[in-house]
């Protein structure tokens, strides 16, 4: 099961007379902000880890919550544009500041939580030593593409787990929309999913939390489009094929 976040967008011919190649300076700023860290697609992002990695790691830690029972795991998402920072390779390739957040059960966590408190907040590389954290990450961004600015795991008292991650990416996405330039649509796609479980073991569902879904109202300051003010925004889930 995957999950999306897409955003139609229109080409605003008052911007254009006024912001000369912005869409280019946003971009290059994005692409010297990202560099060649050694935390580029890592945290929420991160890829499958080894047989070594896995070695001497909980049950609790190595195996989703209901994997006795085979009940899939409901992961409710969102994802929230902070800025859109341009396009490149003839706008088949945009970038941009988010948030994405997920958030699920796991009665097992609540072991991480100190006692007599009723919740923790804990940066994501100490929450992975004891907490089980599904292996999400964009699929359609570009190689290299996704750097993690900062990442935190909250556990509450009554099991839920909140993860919260913001990443500057650059990804591919259905770009062409539905008119010439200088009158022309975008779709701006944002995909996520599982790296390891099947849509048998973990769904993603779009979450009702406004303030964890949505587009930043300055988001396309600075850049010749608008969003689209009948269908701006939209969250929802899809089955891959694959079941990647």
């Amino acid at each position: 099961m995957a999950g999306s976040a897409l955003l139609q967008i229109q080409r605003d011919s008052a911007k254009m007379k006024t912001n000369v190649g912005p869409a280019e300076e946003m971009w290059e700023a994005t692409v010297d902000a990202m560099g060649t860290s050694a935390d580029e697609d890592q945290s929420l992002f991160e890829s499958v880890e080894d047989e070594d990695d896995k070695a001497g790691k909980p049950e609790s830690v190595l195996f989703r919550p209901n994997y006795k029972s085979e009940e899939p795991e409901n992961i409710e998402f969102g994802i929230f544009m902070k800025s859109f920072n341009g396009f490149q390779k003839q706008e088949r390739l945009f970038a941009a500041d988010m948030v994405i957040t997920l958030q699920w059960k796991d009665e097992r966590a609540k072991s991480a939580i100190p006692k007599g408190a009723d919740s923790a907040v804990l940066p994501t590389a100490e929450a992975k030593k004891s907490i089980w954290m599904p292996d999400i990450r964009i699929t359609n961004n570009e190689m290299g593409g996704v750097q993690v600015i900062s990442s935190m795991v909250k556990v509450s008292k009554d099991g839920t787990v909140d993860k919260v991650e913001r990443v500057l990416a650059r990804m591919f996405g259905d770009l062409r929309g539905r008119r010439a330039f200088p009158f022309d649509e975008k779709h701006l796609l944002v995909n996520i999913a599982s790296t390891t479980l099947m849509m048998k073991d973990l769904k993603l569902v779009p979450t009702q939390d406004k303030e964890s879904a949505g587009v930043f109202n300055s988001a396309f300051d600075g850049s010749n489009f608008n969003l689209d003010k009948d269908t701006p925004f939209t969250l929802r889930e899809f089955e891959e094929e694959m079941g990647n």
